[in-house]
């Protein structure tokens, strides 16, 4: 009898559609999966290390079908699980936080990256060091994802909250590549690619800049004057015409123009960090340690960098919005 159940079973497997079949099979692992877990927690605890491993499993196969929020539970628990088998800076937490970056990506809960990439980035110094390989290669992409935030506005920031994110990007950069040894010709292959990206953040701060009104831009000065205004009039019971003066408070009317010029000396300013870039990029180029390939490519970036530095200078000119 039980063979003719299994072979019916079989027949029903063969007579479904594809996908049908492909969710069957992934039905299966996910209920396998999560028996194991249970196996897991009965044998060894709660806090058993193989449970890590599980959990990982786990939400890999959540997320194949398609099922991100319980997938990040079960990451969730793996890295937590990590933290408490292995400590609070260990190598094995980054695998778990990087899917979790995946799955919180996939629901689009951006605060949460934002706070996942910082997490791993932080994690990787302190494993790594800053001048290690695979530290900088995170670098690389945490800079790249901080430079989506403030393109797409994943962090819904406001204006000035958006110029300021900018701003402080390429002062990470600069970090980066300070603390890893700008000088360093075993680190080159990495560190080119983290200056190429850091003209791009330059750029893109330049170009909010530019985009942004004048309105915007904090001058220090009050938007509003103080006036002392008379006027004569005369006392209804004697007669007698009198002056009267009192304070107004009125626009003042250098207010917009001192803002103009905030936004025009800000402007300058990040246009002044692209040309440093540049001087960065023009010491590889002329310090000889680049191949063909690479020397072609910063070649190519430093005169991209100069032709749209004067392309945002124009921007801001017809940008004024007066």
């Amino acid at each position: 009898m039980g063979r003719a159940l299994l072979a019916a079973f079989g027949i029903a497997l063969l007579s479904m559609p594809p996908a049908a079949t492909a969710q069957a099979d992934l039905d299966r692992q996910l209920a396998l999966q999560r028996s194991e877990i249970a196996r897991l927690r009965g044998a060894g605890g709660g806090y058993d290390s193989n449970l890590i491993e599980a959990n990982m499993g786990l939400g890999a196969l959540l997320s194949r079908a398609g099922d991100h929020e319980a997938a990040a539970e079960a990451y969730n628990e793996a890295f937590q699980l990590s933290r408490i088998n292995y400590g609070l800076h260990s190598e094995g937490q980054l695998p778990a936080i990087e899917a979790l970056i995946r799955s919180r990506s996939e629901l689009g809960q951006w605060q949460e990256v934002d706070g996942l990439h910082e997490l791993s980035l932080d994690l990787a110094e302190q494993v790594y060091g800053a001048a290690d390989r695979r530290y900088l290669s995170l670098a690389k992409r945490h800079g790249r994802w901080r430079l989506r935030t403030v393109a797409e506005n994943l962090l819904e920031q406001s204006s000035r909250a958006r110029l300021a994110a900018a701003a402080e990007l390429s002062r990470y950069y600069d970090e980066v590549l300070a603390r890893a040894g700008g000088d360093s010709p075993s680190l080159l292959p990495l560190l080119l690619p983290i200056l190429i990206d850091k003209s791009e953040a330059d750029l893109t701060s330049a170009t909010a800049v530019a985009r942004t009104s004048f309105l915007n831009f904090n001058s220090g000065a009050s938007p509003f004057v103080t006036e002392t205004r008379c006027e004569h009039i005369r006392d209804p019971a004697s007669g007698q015409v009198r002056r009267q003066c009192y304070n107004l408070q009125v626009e003042n009317p250098r207010y917009r123009q001192s803002q103009y010029d905030a936004k025009q000396f800000e402007l300058a300013r990040r246009l002044d960090t692209v040309a440093r870039t540049v001087e960065g990029l023009q010491g590889y180029l002329d310090g000889g340690g680049l191949d063909a390939v690479q020397a072609v490519e910063v070649a190519g970036q430093i005169r991209r960098l100069e032709e749209e530095s004067q392309d945002i200078r124009n921007l801001a000119r017809r940008e004024r919005l007066f």
